[in-house]
Parts: structure tokens; sequence; C-alpha cells
């Protein structure tokens, strides 16, 4: 999941670059389309994207409580 936040947030971003570049160039006709795409990465990177220290604290946490069980509990099928 947490490479799923990050990527969607650079495509925000990117998104988000591309709105900014639009309404600099006063494309009047569309300019509400991109004040929504701007309101929407503010959405996703700022409240969104804040979940995933969680992601990555968990991703790159130790493996100690799986990995510490013995392997002969798992072997027997009896």
């Amino acid at each position: 999941m947490f490479g799923g936040y990050v990527t969607m947030a650079c495509m925000w971003a990117r998104m988000a670059a591309g709105a900014v570049n639009k309404l600099d160039w006063g494309d009047a006709e569309a300019a509400e389309f991109y004040q929504a795409t701007l309101a929407t990465a503010v959405f996703h990177n700022g409240r969104l994207l804040s979940g995933t220290q969680a992601h990555a604290t968990c991703t790159l946490g130790p493996t100690r409580t799986p990995m510490q069980l013995a392997p002969e509990p798992f072997s027997s099928m009896d």
C-alpha cells in the first residue's frame, strides 16, 4: 500500500502542476475544472498521504514476531 500512496502522490503532484500551468495561461473555459484538480491534489497529498507514515513504519519495521516461530509446528500435518 505504501508504494501506491507514493505513486498517487506523484501523479497528483503532476496533475496539480499542469493545472497551475493552465490557470497561469488564463484558460478561463476550464478554470473551474483546474481549481477542482488543485483542491483534490491538496486533499490527497495533505490528508490521505499523511497516513503513509504508518505504512512506512510497518513496511520497514522489524519482522521479529512471525519469524521467531519455530518451524516444527508448521511441519506436522497429522
